[in-house]
């Protein structure tokens, strides 16, 4: 029998999350929950009750703010979390996330392609994401306006220096430097490569431009695992998710969208927002349930 671990991370629509941890809930899985500290709509003992068949994990809990390492630390606290656990596969997922097959379905596909690693790569991308120092992230968006304008105002006094002087902080790493989407699915073994290698990946990314999208996709390419991988080509059939970055940023699934989702191929689609549309959500659930 596999033994899947899914790391999710949440920072908002209870709704969806709840639909998302039914969805999960299989005596083969183990859940492990991040909340953002900022996700006050919710808490772990209003969501420990949800699954009743597998066991529901949550790791401590810090603020994250988009294109900043905090996301990647959060993951890291997940892998963390579960590794002991020795999980044929780890599935990292947003609490926007909702599978798109049974259970059975996502354990038959990953023991069909055992040994695979399920990471996607974008095409291209701008290599300043990593090679130039963000010490002032701009997209941690505080919500003071001061702070605000100061943060941007020095992030980009910052990036013009090091583009005058032509710094490459990346450069001494000695890396192929990769980027794709945040969520991915991975076997113990790369999952154990991603630990070790975590002093790497702060010393690397730590004021990186969205090092979420970087830090699985650097390393697993500079390693034994590039051979691994499921289909580096295709940036979301390899991470084996459903993503629309062409309708929206990325596009949020809606009741229209149903037939869609159920042709899709893929194990798992984002995103999904109960203000936006509620019923494709219900409609998922009832079909895979």
């Amino acid at each position: 029998m596999s033994r899947h671990a899914y790391l999710v991370l949440a920072h908002d629509d209870p709704y969806v999350l709840v639909k998302l941890l039914q969805l999960l809930d299989d005596r083969r899985n183990t859940v492990f929950v991040h909340l953002d500290k900022r996700f006050t709509q919710t808490d772990p003992s209003r969501l420990a009750p949800v699954c009743t068949r597998s066991e529901m994990v949550f790791v401590p809990r810090r603020k994250v703010f988009w294109g900043d390492f905090s996301q990647v630390d959060a993951a890291l606290r997940l892998f963390r979390a579960a590794a002991p656990g020795r999980y044929d596969y780890y599935h990292l997922v947003s609490g926007a996330d909702l599978p798109l097959k049974t259970q059975d379905e996502i354990h038959d596909f990953f023991s069909r392609h055992a040994g695979r690693e399920f990471i996607g790569y974008a095409e291209r991308f701008d290599p300043r994401w990593a090679t130039e120092l963000h010490f002032f992230n701009r997209y941690m968006r505080p919500t003071n306006r001061v702070e605000r304008a100061i943060r941007s105002r020095g992030t980009d006094n910052v990036i013009r220096l090091q583009r005058r002087l032509g710094y490459d902080h990346a450069r001494r790493f000695g890396l192929e430097l990769r980027k794709g989407s945040d969520w991915f699915s991975i076997t113990h073994l790369m999952a154990l490569h991603l630990l070790d290698n975590e002093k790497l990946i702060r010393r690397l990314l730590r004021f990186g431009h969205a090092p979420s999208e970087l830090y699985v996709q650097t390393l697993a390419w500079n390693s034994e695992f590039r051979a691994r991988l499921f289909d580096p080509h295709d940036e979301y059939a390899g991470s084996a998710r459903l993503i629309d970055w062409d309708r929206g940023g990325p596009y949020v699934f809606t009741e229209k969208d149903f037939g869609e989702l159920l042709d899709s191929d893929r194990m798992f689609a984002r995103k999904f927002m109960s203000s936006v549309d509620r019923a494709v959500v219900d409609r998922l659930v009832e079909h895979l349930s």
